[in-house]
């Protein structure tokens, strides 16, 4: 398709280190993962290792043939006496086999909460509704955070060429992310459960040589301010010179994301945003679909991410080639203040290469949209579904 090569550039920041207010946490170099087989061995590797606690916060929790040998370790390892904590967010319920899933849970005696779960009664007041724990990640034995955008769901730990996704998990060893993450599960953990739990109950080993540093941006509302996730993208993006890709296939424009986009391109900042053609929910699709031509009219490229059976689930930002960001977070109006998200971002070569390298093989399924295009998708039913999406995606 001719898409331009990305190369490693350099880039700085304040002399402390200081990024949107997050303060760098000394890590190892983290380990990416992008397909589902990886992501699921992964899974099972940490829960073979745990020999103390696994902590689990995943958006989507289900049981179906393809999750179902990771719910059955973590059921052994659970009978084998390590400690075992599940959060997973209402939505579950509305996913197929997320009845099953709770079930599963329930029956294996593993101890799990739902976040903000969905009852008749709470209806009365809609927006009590709308705050949900969007996050995926992992803590095992406070030695590893697994954090990206994957789900104990089928489309995530399935392969591309079954109809799995394509996304972004990395494998963080950082002391002090890891504390923050403990104490930010176990504040969502006790909203939610009658059963208490104290940071304390979890240890953090330490990290005997730091090779790097990354910074930690947890979105949950009752540990830190809303909109850490905004300033985040702000931050981010400002310290671009040449050129942003944007790996996020939920974008739903808003006021928000185009004057983020626009303060781009007025700086003759390259913006390149990469969409997906599939989803597991077309309501996803349409919804993203219908802003590409605010976004094209904005002086940013859109390439449509084709992977035959597989969708582009990946939520990245690369910046420079200097600098990257990956997590749970869209890039669009429920990220960035209504949702409970993380993301890790890190400036180092080794990391940043490791997501450039996967930006590269991503580009080579990629064809560039149009505004001939992109004016297909400007129709009532489209409209629709996008603002929909500004609530409820």
């Amino acid at each position: 398709m001719g898409l331009p090569s990305t190369q490693v550039t350099t880039g700085r920041i304040n002399p402390e280190g200081i990024l949107a207010g997050i303060a760098p946490m000394p890590s190892a170099v983290p380990d990416l993962y992008t397909t589902g087989p990886a992501i699921k061995d992964k899974m099972l590797e940490l829960i073979e290792g745990a020999t103390d606690y696994i902590l689990i916060d995943s958006f989507i929790a289900r049981t179906d043939s393809t999750t179902r040998e990771v719910k059955e370790a973590l059921k052994a390892k659970h009978d084998a006496g390590v400690r075992v904590y599940v959060v997973a967010d209402s939505c579950s319920w509305f996913m197929p086999g997320g009845k099953v899933g709770y079930k599963f849970l329930k029956q294996a005696g593993m101890p799990h909460v739902e976040f903000n779960p969905f009852r008749p009664h709470r209806f009365f007041y809609f927006p009590v509704m709308i705050p949900r724990d969007h996050r995926k990640f992992w803590i095992v034995d406070g030695k590893v955070l697994f954090l990206g955008g994957a789900n104990i769901f089928g489309e995530s730990l399935l392969p591309p060429e079954e109809g799995g996704n394509i996304d972004y998990m990395v494998a963080v060893k950082s002391p002090r992310a890891i504390e923050h993450m403990i104490e930010s599960f176990v504040v969502t953990w006790n909203r939610h459960s009658p059963e208490k739990l104290r940071s304390e109950e979890f240890a953090v080993s330490a990290l005997d040589a730091p090779e790097t540093q990354v910074w930690l941006f947890d979105q949950n509302g009752h540990v830190k301010r809303r909109g850490v996730i905004g300033e985040m993208y702000d931050t981010v993006l400002s310290l671009a010179k040449e050129e942003v890709w944007l790996v996020h296939a939920y974008t739903f424009t808003s006021r928000g994301i185009m004057d983020r986009i626009k303060a781009l391109t007025e700086r003759g900042i390259a913006v390149n945003l990469m969409l997906s053609a599939r989803s597991h929910a077309p309501r996803y699709t349409r919804g993203a679909l219908y802003g590409i031509k605010d976004i094209l009219d904005a002086g940013c490229k859109v390439w449509m991410y084709e992977g035959g059976r597989s969708a582009l689930h990946s939520k990245g930002v690369i910046v420079d080639g200097r600098w990257a960001s990956v997590g749970s977070a869209n890039f669009n109006r429920r990220s960035c203040g209504f949702s409970e998200e993380a993301n890790v971002v890190f400036g180092d070569e080794k990391s940043v290469g490791k997501v450039l390298r996967d930006l590269e093989e991503l580009k080579t399924r990629c064809r560039p949209v149009e505004k001939e295009e992109a004016r297909r998708y400007r129709n009532p039913w489209y409209y629709l579904t996008w603002l929909v999406m500004q609530i409820l995606g």
